[in-house]
Order: C-alpha cells, then sequence, then structure tokens
C-alpha cells in the first residue's frame, strides 16, 4: 500500500500512523495472500467494480478499483464508499417485506 487517505483509513478500522508499505491484502484484510477478487494481474484500462466486507470492522465498501502506471510503477487506484447502513437498510426491508402480516403490494408512481 502506497497511500491512503484517513477516510479510507478510517474504513478499515485503522489509524494514519499504521499505514506502512505492505500489500493491501495485508494492509486490509491481514492476510498472507491476494484476495480471490484482486485486480491486481489485470491488464492496465480496466475498471473493477466489487463490495466488500471488513470482518475486524464489520463494516461493506463498495470499491471501484483500475490498474495504472504512476511515475513508472504500476499501481492500483481504488475508490471506496461505506454502504453498510444501505445494506443493513435493504435487509431490513426486505424482512419486513417477508414477515409482514397482511397484505402488501408496492406500487410504482
Amino acid at each position: 500500500m502506497h497511500y491512503s487517505n484517513e477516510s479510507g483509513l478510517t474504513s478499515i478500522g485503522k489509524q494514519p500512523v499504521t499505514v506502512k508499505e505492505a500489500k493491501c491484502y495485508q494492509q486490509f484484510f491481514g492476510r498472507s495472500k491476494p484476495c480471490e477478487f484482486c485486480t491486481c494481474k489485470e491488464e492496465e484500462g480496466h475498471v473493477f467494480f466489487y463490495e466488500v466486507e471488513i470482518p475486524e470492522t464489520g463494516r461493506a465498501l463498495s470499491i471501484v478499483s483500475e490498474l495504472c502506471s504512476w511515475n513508472g510503477r504500476k499501481l492500483i487506484i481504488e475508490f471506496s464508499n461505506d454502504i453498510t447502513e444501505r445494506r443493513r437498510s435493504k435487509k431490513l426491508t426486505e424482512s419486513i417485506f417477508a414477515n409482514v402480516p397482511c397484505g402488501l403490494c408496492l406500487y410504482r408512481s
């Protein structure tokens, strides 16, 4: 990991002082090998969208990732968005709809 802003670190439960030159799978997920959804091996110019849960924090992130060159070095740039509350709301809504004890219809206006 070359750089992360404070918001990115907070989303994975890390403090700015804990950032070090480490592989992202070590820093973010505490793994010893790349994640199964890793885009590191892909070609430049491809954009990837995926969602992941951070076990240490219980937070869910939506990530947009792209392999690019920066000063002659191949790097992955990632933009992450915390979607934990959206996921919780969706699960709650699905549960309510599935378990409501009366008829329920949804209409488009």
